[in-house]
């Protein structure tokens, strides 16, 4: 699959974080890239404890009652698969990463400006990365699959959860990051928070409450490397 990333209109984003977001939000010269990142966690869940189950648009058309519409995923599974579904077989077997603490990358321009980049460093920061990126890649394909297996294979829904409520109950991304690690962290929470939106009603309960919190602690971590008014980088691409 994957569904594109501007699928999430940019205006859920904003009315999302405008009406949950328990973190501060500061001037708006600085705050687009928050408003981006912490509206992909916070429409999976609600900052509040405890946090609720999002519903799918099947599950709110059976009910009447005004909460279950509180949160509501914009991702369509059961219309997605209509439409380009496929049988596919049972997941392979679970593959366990290490939990990764801290988020250490490698900086690769060589001009203030960060617009030329040095081969050798950008080679050396995928290098270092390569296993986030290899976990965020694995989490992102089961929730495809689980999204375009047509019957359902939960099964993919289930591994995904169980991937993400390990790092989650480890507290992964929690720790130190250097200056390449913050947009890192950054990135990777992106990319986990949709992975979570395509899977969560299908998740065990017991990851779903790990993943919940840990997705909310991640995102207030993300928020004071971009709170600072002087880092004139969050102001460029990543303030989309």
């Amino acid at each position: 699959m994957r569904e594109p990333r501007g699928s999430i209109t940019v205006a859920v984003f904003q009315l999302k974080l405008w009406l949950v977001a328990p973190c501060r939000l500061l001037d708006t010269t600085s705050s687009m890239l928050r408003r981006f990142v912490y509206g992909l966690a916070l429409l999976a869940l609600d900052c509040r404890q405890p946090p609720p189950r999002v519903t799918t648009p099947a599950a709110r058309s059976s009910s009447s009652s005004p909460a279950s519409a509180a949160l509501k995923s914009p991702f369509d599974v059961a219309g997605r698969r209509a439409l380009i579904g496929r049988e596919l077989p049972e997941p392979p077997a679970e593959t366990v990463e290490e939990p990764i603490s801290n988020v250490t990358g490698v900086s690769f321009y060589t001009d203030a400006r960060h617009s030329v980049i040095d081969p050798q460093l950008e080679a050396a920061n995928r290098a270092e990365l390569a296993p986030l990126r290899q976990y965020v890649k694995r989490v992102t394909r089961l929730a495809d699959a689980f999204v375009e297996s047509r019957p359902a294979r939960s099964a993919y829904a289930a591994q995904a959860g169980h991937a993400l409520g390990r790092w989650a109950r480890a507290r992964a991304l929690l720790g130190n990051a250097n200056h390449q690690g913050e947009y890192e962290r950054e990135w990777t929470l992106g990319g986990l928070a949709l992975a979570y939106l395509k899977v969560q009603p299908d998740v065990d309960a017991g990851d779903d409450t790990a993943i919940g919190g840990w997705l909310c602690k991640i995102a207030e971590q993300v928020e004071p490397y971009y709170a600072r008014p002087e880092l004139e980088s969050a102001r460029n691409n990543h303030a989309y």
